[in-house]
Order: structure tokens, then C-alpha cells, then sequence
């Protein structure tokens, strides 16, 4: 969750590759403090490579530059270099608040890619995002510098790595796989993982397919956003009394997230709506959509 919170964290990850880290700080609410935030990180793991800074959200040309100079001030100092090259830690640039670059937040996560929004005038919003926050890095970023510093990466320094197989199982299980619009969070690293060891992956789509396919040996319903498709799963009564029978029947399930929403008896999208009606696999279990969340540490 962040660049150093734990085992597996970017910082990590960098370290092990030789790797230079791009900080991305949030500018809006700072401007020499910036400096000080990317000197806090060096001093907390001085072995990790911070190469380059950019700011997000800043505001003008002013603005820009009081960054600028306090983070040119402590890397000529000395301060605040990057441990693989001995250069000071490069600023990148800046992007500007602009709320029309914006890619808009929900639970846990970002609008997809792939969703389409238009508007009165048929324009597709959510493309024409894209292509403006595409056009802010151009124009904000030093793109050039950055692929060069990319390139300084010391993976000559890593031990030989043994030479991948991709001899494939032969298949000893399906495990039937959702995979639409509601349910798409997966890793595909662990589907490979999957195949590799013997099982056949076999996708359905709980919004469009009529009945499980058959000779299924387990389940798997990833993470996802039910709740923006609840009535087209509702509406899917023969596919969710398929999904209730193979659990019952005691099928195999793993079911994360997204996926142990589509289990429960209902799915509250809003105070508003009446609820609607899932697989009724965990009895009792009503899942409510809140306007918001907050993530705390434990």
C-alpha cells in the first residue's frame, strides 16, 4: 500500500533489481515540504534508489518552482542523491490540477479502463480522460530523462536465474472462472500458476452465461464491482441457482471480495433501492454499499 509499508513493497522490489524509484508526491497541499518528504524516504532505507520526483496536483508556474528549489537545494547539499548513481534525485516535473484528467475513485480502487460513460453531446467521457491526462504527462513530464534513468538498473548485479519452464500440466480439474464486467480482479500471475499446475480454466460470466458449464470441479469468482451490475446479476436467476447448487452440493469456491458479495443473500447498492438478490449461498449474510470508505491500518 505504499513504498515501503512491508515484504514485497515497491521499495523492496527496487532494491532488488537496482532499480530507481519515481516518487510521485501529492503537491497540492506543499510546496518546499516536498523536499522534506523525499528526504524522509531516503533517510528511512538509505539503500534504496530514489531517482527522480514528480508532483501531482500543483498549481502555477510559481508554485512549480518553490519545488524545484528545495528539492535542487538538498541535492546539492548532498542530501538527497540517488545511492545508485551519486547524481542528486532528478525532479521530473509537475502535473497540474486539472479535475477533467481525473480518473474518479470508487471502492478500493479506480474506474476501469474499459468502462464507457458519454454525455449529452455523445462524447465518450471517459476516453476523452484518458487522452487529456496522456497529454498533461507529455507536456508536464521529462519522459526522455526518466527512460534514461530507467535504464540505469544494475541487473547485471542479480544472481543467474534458472531458465523458466512452461511445460504445461497435463489438466486434472476445471475450475470454472467468472470473468466479466462485475468480476475481473484477478492476478494473472496466479491463473498461470493455476494452469501450471493442472487445472483447466473454464470462464463463464455470471451477467451473461445461462448455467455454469458443466463438469466443473471448483468455483473461482474473483474481485470485482457487483454492485455496479447488481440488477443484470439479479436478473441471471438461472446462472445464480447454479452457482447455490454447486456450493451446496459441497463444490469447491473461492470466492474473494467482489466474489463473496455475489454469495451473499443481497446486495444493497443504496438506501434508496430495494436489494438485490444474490446466490444465497452464505445465509443471512446482507452485504450494504456505503457512499464511502476509509482503509485504516490495524
Amino acid at each position: 500500500l505504499g513504498l515501503a509499508s512491508d515484504d514485497g513493497s515497491a521499495a523492496q522490489v527496487a532494491k532488488i533489481l537496482g532499480a530507481p524509484v519515481l516518487l510521485v508526491i501529492d503537491g497540492s497541499m506543499m510546496a518546499r515540504s516536498v523536499a522534506a518528504m523525499a528526504l524522509g524516504y531516503t533517510l528511512y532505507d538509505p539503500e534504496m534508489r530514489l531517482g527522480a520526483v514528480i508532483t501531482n496536483k500543483v498549481g502555477g508556474k510559481a508554485h512549480i518552482q518553490w519545488i524545484a528549489e528545495a528539492l535542487q537545494l538538498e541535492g546539492e547539499k548532498g542530501r538527497l542523491k540517488d545511492v545508485g548513481t551519486d547524481k542528486p534525485v532528478y525532479f521530473a516535473g509537475a502535473l497540474p490540477h486539472d479535475t477533467s484528467a481525473s480518473i474518479p475513485e470508487r471502492h478500493l480502487g479506480l474506474a476501469m479502463p474499459l468502462e464507457t460513460a458519454n454525455d449529452e453531446k455523445g462524447t465518450d467521457i471517459i476516453l476523452d480522460r484518458y487522452t487529456r491526462l496522456a497529454a498533461l504527462v507529455e507536456n508536464s513530464i521529462d519522459l526522455d530523462t526518466l527512460l534514461q534513468l530507467g535504464q540505469s538498473c544494475r541487473l547485471s548485479d542479480l544472481p543467474q536465474l534458472p531458465t523458466p519452464q512452461h511445460n504445461l500440466a497435463t489438466p486434472k480439474c476445471r475450475i470454472g472462472l467468472a470473468d466479466d464486467e462485475a468480476f475481473c480482479f484477478y492476478y494473472m500471475d496466479n491463473l498461470i500458476e493455476l494452469v501450471k499446475s493442472g487445472a483447466q480454466l473454464v470462464p463463464f460470466s455470471p451477467l451473461k452465461s445461462k448455467h455454469l458449464p458443466p463438469a466443473l470441479d471448483g468455483l473461482y469468482i474473483g474481485g470485482g464491482y457487483p454492485e455496479l451490475h447488481a440488477k443484470a446479476l439479479e436478473k441471471n436467476v438461472t446462472l445464480r441457482n447454479d452457482v447455490k447448487s454447486f456450493c451446496i452440493s459441497g463444490g469447491v469456491v473461492l470466492a474473494e471480495c467482489g466474489g463473496k458479495m455475489y454469495l451473499s443473500e443481497s446486495l444493497f447498492t443504496s438506501k434508496d433501492t430495494p436489494p438485490a438478490q444474490m446466490c444465497g449461498v452464505l445465509p443471512g449474510i446482507h452485504i450494504r454499499m456505503t457512499p464511502h470508505m476509509k482503509m485504516y491500518y490495524a
